[in-house]
């Protein structure tokens, strides 16, 4: 798949509309009319250390929701912009060089506002409370 940004494969990490968190399904909390076509979203609980549940209902539907695809790239601190293509991808970006962006039809690239970008630099991977979604989200791409 060709990077409408062109941005190396290395730097990319691509939600596809086949991938677990990728797929279309719905979500009962957010949907209850007209979405019986699909399968129910499947939710992870997170357990923080005191104890707290912790459920990210946005976390699934990536490929279909540029809403939840800015919300994986805003918990993923090496993430700095997205490119999303409803129903297709939605495309973790770890770099991003606005000269070597061009358009293409139906794909939509944001970059993640700067200053989420500087306090994400310093953030501590063990008490970080987006860790185990983090890890899920690549496990499900394996």
């Amino acid at each position: 798949m060709e990077s409408s940004t062109g941005i190396s494969e290395l730097a990319r990490t691509i939600v596809s509309a086949r991938s677990q968190m990728g797929k279309q399904c719905f979500n009962p909390k957010v949907h209850s009319v007209g979405s019986e076509a699909f399968e129910q979203c499947r939710e992870n609980y997170y357990f923080t250390e005191t104890g707290q549940r912790n459920v990210y209902s946005n976390l699934n539907n990536l490929a279909f929701s540029m809403e939840n695809c800015k919300f994986v790239c805003a918990i993923v601190p090496k993430c700095v912009a997205v490119e999303f293509s409803e129903g297709s991808f939605c495309i973790l970006l770890s770099t991003f060089e606005s000269t070597k962006m061009t358009r293409q039809l139906g794909t939509t690239t944001l970059r993640k506002p700067p200053e989420c970008e500087q306090n994400q630099n310093v953030v501590d991977p063990v008490g970080y409370p987006y860790a185990m979604a983090i890890d899920d989200l690549y496990a499900s791409l394996s």
